[in-house]
Protein backbone atom coordinates (compact mmCIF):
# COMPACT_ATOMS: atom_id res chain seq x y z
CA UNK A 1 0.00 0.00 0.00
CA UNK A 2 1.36 3.17 -0.82
CA UNK A 3 -0.07 6.68 -0.48
CA UNK A 4 1.06 9.59 -2.91
CA UNK A 5 1.31 12.84 -0.47
CA UNK A 6 2.45 16.48 -1.15
CA UNK A 7 3.89 18.91 1.32
CA UNK A 8 6.03 21.85 1.59
CA UNK A 9 7.26 23.99 4.42
CA UNK A 10 6.75 27.56 3.43
CA UNK A 11 4.20 29.06 1.51
CA UNK A 12 6.69 30.24 -1.00
CA UNK A 13 7.90 26.54 -1.41
CA UNK A 14 7.37 24.53 -4.33
CA UNK A 15 5.11 21.03 -3.35
CA UNK A 16 7.15 17.98 -2.84
CA UNK A 17 5.78 14.68 -3.01
CA UNK A 18 6.56 11.52 -1.15
CA UNK A 19 4.84 8.13 -0.80
CA UNK A 20 3.77 6.89 2.44
CA UNK A 21 4.96 3.24 2.14
CA UNK A 22 4.10 0.46 4.19
CA UNK A 23 6.76 1.48 6.60
CA UNK A 24 5.65 5.08 7.11
CA UNK A 25 1.65 3.41 7.62
CA UNK A 26 3.33 0.81 10.41
CA UNK A 27 5.24 3.53 12.30
CA UNK A 28 2.22 5.93 12.10
CA UNK A 29 0.05 2.73 13.56
CA UNK A 30 2.22 2.11 16.26
CA UNK A 31 3.07 5.33 17.18
CA UNK A 32 -0.27 6.87 17.11
CA UNK A 33 -2.23 3.77 17.97
CA UNK A 34 -4.60 3.95 15.05
CA UNK A 35 -5.10 1.65 12.34
CA UNK A 36 -6.26 2.25 8.54
CA UNK A 37 -9.06 0.35 8.94
CA UNK A 38 -10.59 1.54 12.21
CA UNK A 39 -13.03 4.47 9.90
CA UNK A 40 -12.19 7.14 11.74
CA UNK A 41 -11.03 9.09 8.80
CA UNK A 42 -7.82 10.57 8.08
CA UNK A 43 -6.33 14.22 9.16
CA UNK A 44 -3.85 17.00 9.52
CA UNK A 45 -2.28 15.15 12.46
CA UNK A 46 -2.11 11.64 10.37
CA UNK A 47 -0.87 13.29 7.20
CA UNK A 48 1.86 14.74 8.79
CA UNK A 49 3.01 12.08 11.26
CA UNK A 50 3.54 10.43 7.39
CA UNK A 51 5.91 13.03 6.44
CA UNK A 52 7.69 12.83 9.84
CA UNK A 53 8.16 9.13 9.56
CA UNK A 54 9.23 9.55 5.78
CA UNK A 55 11.98 12.22 6.32
CA UNK A 56 13.13 9.81 9.48
CA UNK A 57 13.26 6.94 7.52
CA UNK A 58 15.66 9.11 4.33
CA UNK A 59 17.63 10.37 7.36
CA UNK A 60 16.64 13.90 6.38
CA UNK A 61 15.94 14.49 10.35
CA UNK A 62 17.66 12.39 13.38
CA UNK A 63 15.39 9.48 14.28
CA UNK A 64 15.84 10.45 18.11
CA UNK A 65 13.49 13.62 16.65
CA UNK A 66 10.00 13.31 18.73
CA UNK A 67 7.11 14.36 16.60
CA UNK A 68 5.57 17.56 18.44
CA UNK A 69 8.61 18.74 19.12
CA UNK A 70 9.56 18.76 15.04
CA UNK A 71 6.08 20.62 14.22
CA UNK A 72 6.24 22.75 16.71
CA UNK A 73 9.50 24.10 15.00
CA UNK A 74 7.63 23.61 11.15
CA UNK A 75 4.42 25.18 12.00
CA UNK A 76 4.47 26.45 8.44
CA UNK A 77 4.12 22.69 7.24
CA UNK A 78 1.47 21.94 4.59
CA UNK A 79 1.09 18.22 3.95
CA UNK A 80 -2.01 16.10 2.65
CA UNK A 81 -2.59 12.98 0.25
CA UNK A 82 -2.40 14.12 -3.72
CA UNK A 83 -3.81 12.26 -6.24
CA UNK A 84 -1.54 9.93 -8.24
CA UNK A 85 -1.03 10.71 -11.97
CA UNK A 86 0.58 7.27 -12.31
CA UNK A 87 -1.42 5.74 -14.57
CA UNK A 88 -3.20 2.57 -13.52
CA UNK A 89 -3.91 0.63 -17.44
CA UNK A 90 -0.82 2.25 -19.22
CA UNK A 91 -0.90 -0.26 -22.09
CA UNK A 92 -3.77 0.05 -24.55
CA UNK A 93 -6.63 -2.11 -24.54
CA UNK A 94 -6.25 -5.20 -27.46
CA UNK A 95 -8.93 -6.97 -28.61
CA UNK A 96 -9.52 -10.19 -27.12
CA UNK A 97 -10.92 -13.27 -28.81
CA UNK A 98 -14.44 -12.80 -28.76
CA UNK A 99 -14.61 -9.42 -27.96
Amino acid sequence: MRIRCEYKFAETDELQYFYADLYVLVAWERDLRRKVTDGQGLGLEDWTYWLFAHLKETGAIPTTTVFMDWLAKNRPVHCQPSADVTDPNPTEGALSEGS
